[in-house]
């Protein structure tokens, strides 16, 4: 049997049609029976139950929640699509980009937090599934340093953004971005890799070199352009520094969780003991 499948997908795959669910869902025994816990028949009937309601309120109550859905980059960007699934598109979005006290002033508003729970339970068997889908709408929705009205399809846009997540912590990553790493972590279940491990053979790679230097008056400056020449590309994930009394060398990371940084060493020390000694707690 093949490898499960892993999506990430806008927030229309789901929207549009049901048929991307009912593939998912329809032979997934694991939704199955998380459904069957919560009363439904199955995973597919419960979806298929939440949307076809969810389809029905937009269609009847448009005007609850159009004053926040208009401004949507799905009905903003709507093109050629047709009303009905745009506002289907956005309708879907906004309730999820918005507390439920902003849904709780709408009017009907006790069915649009009904319908939220009741896709977000959908979604979240879609997850079993191995499907993740974007709740904001597209990735663009998401953009923190971009306009997410004109950032759709823009690959200056995404490159800014990358430059900006590499600057924010674990923590800021996980609140802004919940299902996309819900889904990395989906498609990486795997034995956890010993990040200290994986890093601690760079580190010697840099770490003697430069403790030798180090040892014969060599400055940060000669650290810095050494650290260069023996790494190259992955010399950005150190930075190096040196005076009278230490060597220090400082992991520049917000995805590696390894501890024993910074890392002093000190004239004469045995490199390959004192990285050994620092990184054996991670």
């Amino acid at each position: 049997m093949g490898k499960e499948p892993v999506i990430l997908a806008d927030a229309d795959a789901f929207t549009d049609n049901m048929d991307l669910t009912n593939y998912l869902l329809s032979s997934c025994p694991e939704a199955d029976e998380k459904a069957c816990r919560g009363g439904a028949k199955s995973a597919y009937s419960l979806a298929s139950s939440a949307y076809n309601d969810f389809c029905q309120l937009v269609t009847a109550h448009w005007d609850d929640v159009s004053q926040l859905a208009i401004n949507h980059p799905y009905w903003v960007n709507k093109g050629d699509c047709d009303d009905d699934k745009a506002k289907r598109r956005s309708a879907f979005s906004i309730i999820f980009s918005v507390d439920d006290t902003v849904i709780g002033g709408f009017l009907n508003a006790h069915q649009w937090i009904s319908i939220k729970n009741r896709l977000e339970a959908t979604l979240n068997l879609l997850e079993i599934a191995g499907c993740f889908i974007l709740r904001k709408g597209a990735i663009e929705s998401y953009y923190k340093s971009s306009d997410p009205l004109t950032s759709e399809g823009k690959p200056s846009a995404a490159v800014d953004e990358i430059t900006y997540l590499d600057s924010i912590s674990s923590s800021s990553l996980l609140s802004s971005f919940p299902e996309i790493i819900r889904c990395i972590n989906f498609a990486s279940r795997a034995e956890k890799i010993n990040e200290a491990d994986s890093l601690k053979d760079i580190l010697l790679a840099i770490a003697a070199p430069a403790i030798a230097k180090f040892n014969v008056g060599a400055k940060t400056q000669e650290l810095v352009t050494l650290n260069k020449a023996i790494l190259r590309e992955r010399a950005e994930l150190f930075s190096l520094s040196a005076d009278d009394e230490k060597l220090t060398i400082s992991l520049n990371s917000n995805i590696l969780s390894v501890s024993g940084f910074p890392l002093v060493l000190h004239k004469g020390d045995d490199v390959v003991s004192e990285i050994s000694k620092a990184l054996q707690s991670s």
